[in-house]
């Protein structure tokens, strides 16, 4: 086989991606067990496609003020009412890249081979350390002067104003005036809230009991027939490990028919039949924290063309040996209901 220069490698490349297949090896790099957050915003019925310049929707925040019961002959009195209001979220671009150098190609020997193996070892990296990156960004909060990281559970499900008495409380993250351009504190702005409650031991008569009066309450059915952004009633639950044992204990000790396993609950908790799900980012907050969410109204954006866009190798400016590759996105996650989710912790 004759020489290949650089840009023949980067053409081999782009043929090659569609089929990597070689390669195998044990993957000691990852620091949590299990991530959640990339799986999920990937999943086909959770992720939706806009354009233009940021991310806009509708939230209706109060209802008219125009029925009423009238004697005959009673005259009209139409109130205009202005209960609609804009929620605007930007976008967020990240961008992953991975290289090689052209000399590896030929110490490694066997070029149709070698090339394979490059591309998948890079490729797993690449994909990992953005699976690493988004796991925090999603079970995270950017700072309010933060222009750079997307708004994941914490910016939209808030801890502020918890208490012993649950209730809508949720309002601002700290050091924001805002949730998605909306006031909680302001006008029918309040409305725009989240279910929060403080509890203190993980049992049937407090967290149990607390959580179960947080999913009835953040469950909401229109009278009406609506043009709601909604996709169905999905709910999911997701806690640290010391909640999770917490289930797992409590569903073995209502069993009375578990025979010899002395763990024969352990992944198979659940709370209104759905898993508590344990999710390993979250072992890190001490305040013990289940939060409760909705994916009916929660929803990866993508920017229409920019979802996981690959860019094949291609030889880098200023280092003509080597090439470099790049995976971008531009998205951010959007939450279309507030009341719809709630988190209880310790604190």
């Amino acid at each position: 086989m004759p020489d290949l220069t650089v840009e023949d490698l980067a053409d081999l490349c782009e043929v090659t991606l569609p089929n990597l297949e070689r390669g195998r090896w044990t993957d000691i790099a990852q620091d949590l067990q299990e991530y959640t957050a990339l799986p999920e915003m990937l999943r086909k019925d959770r992720v939706v496609f806009k354009s233009g310049k940021d991310i806009r929707f509708k939230v209706q925040t109060k209802v008219g003020s125009n029925a009423r019961h009238v004697g005959l002959l009673a005259e009209d009195k139409t109130t205009i009412s202005d209960g609609m209001k804009e929620a605007v979220m930007p976008w967020r671009h990240t961008v992953n890249s991975w290289g090689f150098d052209a000399h590896e190609i030929d110490i490694q020997g066997n070029i149709e081979t070698q090339i394979v193996d490059i591309l998948v070892e890079q490729r797993a990296m690449n994909y990992m350390a953005l699976a690493v990156l988004l796991e925090e960004d999603w079970w995270g909060c950017p700072a309010a002067s933060d222009e750079l990281t997307p708004h994941g559970v914490k910016y939209w499900i808030t801890k502020t104003g918890m208490g012993a008495t649950g209730g809508f409380n949720g309002t601002v993250p700290s050091g924001y005036t805002t949730v998605a351009g909306l006031n909680p504190a302001t006008g029918h702005h309040p409305k725009w809230r989240n279910w929060n409650q403080t509890y203190t031991n993980v049992s049937k008569e407090d967290l149990v009991r607390k959580m179960r009066q947080a999913a009835t309450y953040c469950h909401f059915k229109s009278p009406v027939p609506q043009r709601l952004i909604k996709f169905g009633d999905n709910r999911g639950y997701y806690t640290n490990y010391t909640v999770v044992r917490g289930f797992e204990e409590m569903a073995e000790s209502q069993n009375d028919n578990l025979g010899n396993d002395v763990a024969s609950k352990d992944g198979e908790a659940t709370f209104r039949r759905r898993p508590v799900q344990h999710v390993f980012y979250l072992d890190a907050d001490t305040t013990n924290p289940v939060y409760g969410i909705n994916w009916g109204t929660f929803r990866t954006v993508f920017l229409t063309n920019w979802y996981l866009k690959d860019r094949p190798p291609k030889p880098k400016a200023g280092a003509h040996n080597t090439l470099e590759g790049f995976t971008d996105l531009t998205h951010n996650w959007v939450c279309y209901n507030r009341r719809d989710q709630f988190v209880v912790a310790t604190s």
